[in-house]
């Protein structure tokens, strides 16, 4: 899946690929007052050979489990987002 992404270091925009950016997932489902949850984790490198930096993203998603559907969890709504490289 290709997005445009700007990069947080020398600000280039681009149009990144899945080799540019690696996307992992963990999801909560431990009993809690909360519900269940998903973070998903994107490592970003900068395609541009002067700069090659990394940015590290989270994202936290309230999860819901869709009877009517195949009763697996389902991303639902963006909760936070942070920016943890660059720290901004």
């Amino acid at each position: 899946m290709e997005e445009t992404w700007t990069c947080p270091f020398c600000n280039a925009t681009s149009v990144l690929d899945d080799a540019m950016m690696q996307k992992d997932t963990s999801e909560l489902h431990l009993e809690n007052s909360e519900g269940m949850k998903e973070l998903v984790t994107v490592w970003t490198v900068c395609p541009y050979e002067n700069c090659r930096r990394v940015s590290l993203s989270c994202y936290l998603y309230e999860i819901i489990l869709d009877p009517s559907d195949t009763g697996f969890p389902k991303r639902d709504r963006l909760i936070r987002k942070w920016n943890l490289v660059p720290g901004y």
